[in-house]
């Protein structure tokens, strides 16, 4: 039963999701990639399809599990993890809803802000060359992630102490990542190949395709916050 619950949750689940997201928006059908990924004159459509949503959404569910979490523990250090961990989610959502401009241009049409958010924002003062934070910022994530949900599964748990070797994912995790880079790898490939083309115009993802990954890689977050939840990390003393 535990290891069909995880072919679904692992590689059912992502399979689907890509495919879905990856097919809609590839797909040469500009209804399909509209509900993917739009197109709005003046404003950044792409904000409002649904798998931006997705994003949103998966991010706020972290969110509440950590929250939840930091509230009702009684150890102080697990207390402390979870809040940490609400803390970057909460600001990874925020980033992401571009702290709420981009509806209120919906709304009431364009603004004259210029950095929506801090990961669109030059990396130092001057930066002529294209470097915004946002480009060190994914690089940093790739490697945590990478690190906690690849590597970690791999090496043996009897290496770590207690509280972190709690800490250790599945190596579930291992496979359904592997599925979510494929995607993106792939994603990338009918990218390049001019399949977003439709009618001689881009779709709006052109440039920002890495948003299939980071998709994925918040519903594996979902995941692993909900094992968080149900573990003891600190295990009481008998």
């Amino acid at each position: 039963m535990y290891h069909k619950q995880n072919l679904i949750l692992f590689i059912l689940i992502p399979l689907i999701f890509n495919i879905v997201f990856v097919g809609f928006y590839f797909s040469g059908n500009a209804t399909l990639q509209q509900i993917t990924s739009p197109i709005f004159p003046n404003i950044s459509g792409r904000e409002f399809g649904i798998l931006e949503q997705c994003q949103n959404i998966l991010l706020l569910i972290t969110t509440i599990i950590l929250l939840k979490e930091s509230i009702t523990r009684v150890p102080i250090l697990e207390k402390l993890i979870f809040a940490i961990g609400f803390l970057v989610f909460t600001f990874m959502l925020l980033e992401e809803l571009d702290y709420g401009i981009h509806f209120y241009e919906y709304f009431f049409g364009k603004t004259d802000i210029i950095y929506r958010n801090w990961h669109n924002q030059p990396w130092t003062d001057g930066d002529d060359d294209g470097n915004q934070n946002v480009k060190y910022f994914k690089q940093m994530s790739d490697f945590l992630t990478f690190v906690v949900f690849i590597v970690l599964p791999l090496v043996s748990d009897k290496k770590f102490v207690k509280p972190i070797r709690h800490l250790i994912p599945s190596k579930w995790f291992i496979v359904g990542f592997a599925i979510t880079i494929l995607a993106s790898r792939t994603a990338h490939f009918l990218e390049h190949s001019g399949f977003a083309i439709i009618n001689g115009e881009n779709g709006s993802l052109s440039g920002n395709i890495s948003e299939f990954r980071e998709a994925g890689n918040y519903y594996f977050f979902v995941l692993y916050s909900i094992y968080l939840a149900k573990i003891k990390i600190i295990k009481p003393k008998t």
